[in-house]
């Protein structure tokens, strides 16, 4: 089953013997979401680890993309950075 970003879901196991098989999908088209998702503060919406490795998943994964995807890494954060920009222009308007 796909559930898209963002969905509300939930699973009811119908028996006591139950597997799940889960995964997260991250592509450069949803990066910046993921990104905006893991940022700190956030810790708490955030499932499926440790609880004390929750605050610490956004640097990791910068990390991890900053060793072995520079090029994404620096892509993805000129686009942020310009929906910020956008974001403070359209304020700046509206004021």
């Amino acid at each position: 089953m796909f559930v898209p970003r963002g969905w509300w879901h939930a699973c009811l196991n119908l028996d006591t013997l139950t597997v799940a098989v889960t995964q997260n999908f991250v592509s450069s088209v949803n990066l910046a979401q993921v990104l905006d998702f893991l940022r700190p503060g956030r810790a708490e919406l955030v499932s499926g680890c440790s609880h004390d490795q929750r605050g610490k998943l956004h640097d990791m994964f910068v990390a991890g993309l900053a060793r072995e995807r520079p090029d994404l890494l620096k892509q993805i954060e000129r686009r942020m950075a310009a929906a910020r920009a956008k974001v403070e222009r359209d304020q700046r308007l509206s004021d």
